[in-house]
């Protein structure tokens, strides 16, 4: 019995893992402050992105009238790059908004701007673009296509990894104040809560709008029924098509819930 409550008994660490331990705790605790990739997702964010797009945009805009003279005399050409030069401007005050209040403002609330920015800015200025040339320029939607989708699928993996950095940092989460949750499986819990806690008329709506999607899509390109080419016409009776059921179901079924139910 006497062994049983002995002392000996009780693991004790000794004085180096007490303070290599210590160490770790103080050195993450000193890991904040901009530095590091945050400064360099920063400067990125303000100042070489943007500089690197408006180079990256007139490249392209000057090669395609070098290559296709007669592209200067049409004025549907005028307008699209009245169109690039719009959304790319967007794009540009986004991303030094993100950039700066990373900068000036650490608070948690700047890094969901940040993933948020970064998600917007990387994908949704190229699907406008795809669709800007396909209904100003006439342009083919299965030529075009395939070199846009390269370009999403760098960009997702581009946004994706500055957003697990964002997310996981030791010093983006000091320097932003950010509470760790102390318990993984309430981290997991909760995330799949938000999902579970919707209703499950929204969860079916979501499901079938995707299923839907993929249908009309695949559609599309396996039938062909508007042809090897697609007119303008043709592109918004498409999209009314792809976006009316959906739009139309959730409408009208919000609006039954709150002004009949």
């Amino acid at each position: 019995m006497q062994g049983l409550f002995s002392r000996s008994q009780v693991p004790v660490p000794s004085f180096k893992q007490v303070l290599k331990k210590k160490m770790a705790i103080e050195s993450k605790n000193k890991l904040r402050g901009v530095g590091g990739w945050l400064a360099f997702l920063i400067f990125s964010l303000m100042i070489l992105s943007p500089l690197l797009s408006l180079g990256r945009l007139e490249i392209e805009l000057t090669t395609a009238e070098r290559l296709y003279p007669y592209l200067s005399r049409r004025t549907s050409w005028s307008h699209y790059k009245i169109v690039s030069w719009g959304i790319l401007a967007v794009a540009i005050v986004v991303s030094f908004a993100a950039g700066y209040r990373l900068w000036k403002s650490h608070r948690p609330e700047t890094i969901k701007f940040t993933i948020w920015s970064l998600w917007l800015i990387w994908l949704i200025p190229l699907f406008i673009d795809l669709i800007a040339g396909i209904l100003i320029l006439n342009a083919s939607l299965a030529v075009t296509a395939p070199g846009y989708l390269k370009v999403i699928i760098s960009s997702t993996i581009g946004a994706g990894l500055w957003t697990w950095y964002l997310k996981k940092s030791v010093r983006v989460k000091n320097t932003y104040q950010i509470i760790q949750e102390k318990n993984p499986a309430n981290k997991k819990n909760n995330e799949k809560n938000w999902w579970r806690s919707k209703s499950r008329a929204f969860r079916l709506w979501v499901f079938l709008t995707i299923i839907w999607f993929i249908f009309i899509i695949n559609y599309l390109y396996i039938m062909e029924p508007y042809g090897y080419r697609m007119n303008k016409r043709e592109i918004l009776n498409f999209l009314y098509l792809l976006l009316s059921p959906p739009i139309f179901i959730g409408a009208g079924y919000y609006g039954y819930k709150r002004f009949v139910h």
